[in-house]
Formats: structure tokens, sequence, C-alpha cells
């Protein structure tokens, strides 16, 4: 029988392997971080890289280049698993390989929902799951990556599944006194009702969590939260209080150097300048944030900011334009697999835009729809009335 001095002598000594592995790691790491995804998978992984702490660090600095990057750390952190996989079983301990792999899928499910891919996202936070469920001690990864899926979940406008995952998680977190945790079971379930239209309890939701997270060293929680309670009052009308909130959240994301997250919140900022009248802003951010959106494989959110933009466009006399970029955001949509209800009108949009005399009032029509039939899919389209 091992003592409890030889068993602490063991994870000690573990401890040190793997941060000895994740030393040796780093410069072959960097090497990948700077080569073409499809080179990873020309050869057999080496024997060397098979290591717990290889892998760490790949997921690691994989995780750290999302801003810049999606595909490149949707494929690092795919090949982070396969070497996972790859590991003897006998080097280490079977809690170590299975967390190793959940926090490998629950990487690549985040990466997964950034570039808009819900069903891969969910399938990903899954598996991440299931893995975790391997092992009776990782029921805290376990109920994490649920909670990931919540909000998956909500974005595939599963609202009931959601509500359902934030019950579970905040009983179990309460009963672990994971405050941190708690706190995201609050913004899931601000996130609920804000895209479930009851913009009032969204804001009572945002406002509260913003509350808690005074006293805590949380700051990317506290900008989305800032961030949601901007989008919310923009739709309550509350302009004023709309831009205070975004302003923040803007502020934080520079601060933590997420530039895809300050271009989200200067998203928002566009489409305020916009409803108020200040076209010419507005032209200028869309056209900056669709290039960036792009750049970065964030095909969701390039193609709707294409649809703000071609209301800009509109809204300033440039009727062509606005047509061109809504043939472009068709074929975004069609090669992206995104919302497959919006095709047909988008192409009706396209050819009303050759003759109709209210161009930007067609355009915005369109793109409300679209946007309220990502949380309710079951709304009905109706045309502009004349």
């Amino acid at each position: 029988m091992i003592s409890s001095i030889d068993a602490r002598e063991v994870l000690f000594n573990l401890v040190k392997q793997i941060a000895a592995e994740r030393e040796a790691a780093r410069p072959v790491v960097e090497v990948l971080l700077a080569s073409r995804p499809e080179d990873l998978w020309d050869s057999e992984i080496p024997i060397e890289w098979r290591t717990v702490g290889f892998v760490q660090e790949l997921t690691e600095r994989a995780a750290g280049i999302l801003e810049q990057n999606t595909h490149r750390a949707l494929s690092l952190c795919q090949f982070a698993l396969a070497t996972a996989g790859s590991i003897n079983v006998d080097r280490y301990p079977s809690i170590v390989l299975t967390h190793l792999k959940s926090r490998a899928w629950k990487e690549i499910g985040f990466i997964h929902g950034y570039q808009g891919a819900r069903e891969a996202s969910l399938v990903a936070q899954t598996a991440a799951r299931r893995d975790a469920d391997q092992e009776a001690s990782l029921s805290h990864d376990s109920m994490s990556a649920e909670l990931s899926s919540g909000f998956v979940l909500l974005f595939l406008r599963r609202f009931d599944e959601a509500t359902a995952v934030a019950h579970r998680c905040e009983t179990f977190f309460r009963e672990y006194s994971d405050v941190r945790r708690l706190i995201h079971c609050g913004i899931l379930r601000g996130m609920i009702a804000q895209f479930s239209s009851d913009f009032a309890s969204a804001r009572m939701f945002h406002e509260e969590t913003i509350a808690l997270l005074q006293n805590t060293d949380d700051p990317h929680t506290l900008a989305i939260a800032n961030h949601n309670l901007g989008i919310v009052c923009t739709y309550l009308g509350l302009s004023h209080e709309a831009r205070i909130a975004l302003q923040r959240a803007r502020s934080i994301f520079t601060d933590l150097r997420m530039p895809a997250e300050v271009e989200r919140v200067d998203w928002v900022l566009a489409a305020v300048s916009l409803a108020n009248g200040d076209f010419a802003t507005s032209l200028t951010q869309f056209s900056r944030l669709r290039v960036a959106f792009r750049e970065r494989g964030m095909a969701e959110d390039a193609a709707q900011v294409g649809l703000f933009l071609a209301e800009a466009l509109a809204a300033l006399g440039r009727h062509t334009e606005a047509r061109n970029v809504t043939a472009e955001v068709i074929e975004e949509f069609r090669s992206a697999n995104l919302n497959h209800r919006s095709i047909p009108l988008l192409v009706e949009l396209f050819e009303r835009l050759r003759t109709t005399a209210r161009p930007r009032e067609e355009i915005r029509h369109v793109r409300s729809f679209i946007e309220r039939s990502r949380t309710d899919p079951d709304v009905v389209f109706l045309p502009l009335p004349d």
C-alpha cells in the first residue's frame, strides 16, 4: 500500500516531469504555429511529441491565437487531440490522459463556436463531457463542459435545453462554492432572456452580473456582461446607456488584447450609429469589420455585417454597391452552411434591389427577419408593407 508521503512524492515527480515536457515542447510548438495547417498531417506523429506536456503546450498556444486566426487555432487543437490519443496509456495515470483529451475537445468546441459552426461546437463539447465522465474526480470538468454546451444550445435556439443546463450547472457549482462559474450561469440565463426578446429581464440579469463582478478579478467576464447589456439597451431604445456599457466592454477587451471581441463591440456601436442616421460613420465601421471578420475566418459574423453594410450603402444612395454586397452575402451563406431559411429571402432581396424605391427599408426588413429567425425558428416572413 502506498503511503501518503509516497503518493505526494509520485505526484510531485509527475508535475515536475510534465513541466519539463512542456519546456522541451516550446521550440517545436513555435515551429508548428508558423506552419501551414495541412503540413501537420503529412507524417506520423514523432514519438518525442507524444507527451502530456507537449499536448498541454500546443493546446494552450492554439487557444492563444484564436483571436488572430480561427482556422489555424482549430487545426492545431485537432492535432493536439490526435497527439493525446497516440500517447502510451502506461506512461501516465488514466485521469491525466482523460483530462488532457477532455480539455482539447473543449477548446475545439469553443473554436467551432467562434466560427459560427454551432452543431460542430455542440458535438465537441459533448465529447469533452463524455471523456470527463470517465473519471469520477473530473466531475467539475464535466459540468464545465456542460455549461459550455449550454451557450451553444442557446445559439442553436434550443432555449428549453439551455435553461435546463443553466439550472443543473447552478446546482452543481453552488455546492462547490464556485462563484466564477455561478456568474457564468447568470450570464447564460441573461442571454436566454435576451435571445427570447425578453429584454427587460435580460437587462436585469446582466446588471446583476456586473454588480457581482465588481468584487472579482475577472475582467473578461465583466466585458462580456457589459457587451450583452449594451446590446439589450440598444433593443430597449436606451442609446445613451448602450454606449456607456459598450464603451466599458470595448475598453476591457482592448486591455485584454482581444481584437476580435473589440470588433464585435464595434459592430454594435456601428449599428447604433446606423439607427441614429450617422450613415457615413457606420459605413466606415461596417466596411472595416467585414474585412476583419473574413480574415479571422468568422464567416457568420462577416455575412451578417455584410447586410448592415448593404443597408448603410443603400442609406447613402449607393444602391448598386448595396446590391453587390448582397450578392456576396448570399454566397457566404451558401458556402458556410449558414441559416438556410435565409438564402431564398436574400435571393429575392437581390432581385428586388433592381427596382425597389425603398432599398434601405427592404434590406433592413430582411436583415431584421434573419436576426429574429436565429432566436425564433417559428417566425414567419411577411413582405414589407406598401
